[in-house]
């Protein structure tokens, strides 16, 4: 699945999802260089999502939003 990420940044997201089951907004920033690709990620996640093997759910804190990895029912 990771090969049909085509971007360097998104795909480290992704892996540190995978590897360690979350990641905060601040975390994702960081991976991707810029807020403003922070927000692109938040307005594609829906479109990410279908080509993961895992589902992505996000926990709105008041301070900070933590996306989390979910096993798919099967």
């Amino acid at each position: 699945w990771l090969r049909s990420v085509a971007d360097a940044g998104l795909c480290r997201v992704l892996l540190h999802l995978d590897r360690f089951g979350s990641i905060n907004e601040s975390e994702i920033e960081v991976l991707l260089g810029s807020p403003r690709r922070y927000r692109a990620f938040c307005s594609e996640l829906d479109a990410i999502r279908e080509s993961l093997p895992f589902d992505i759910s996000v926990d709105v804190g008041t301070t900070v939003n933590v996306y989390v990895k979910v096993s798919r029912s099967r």
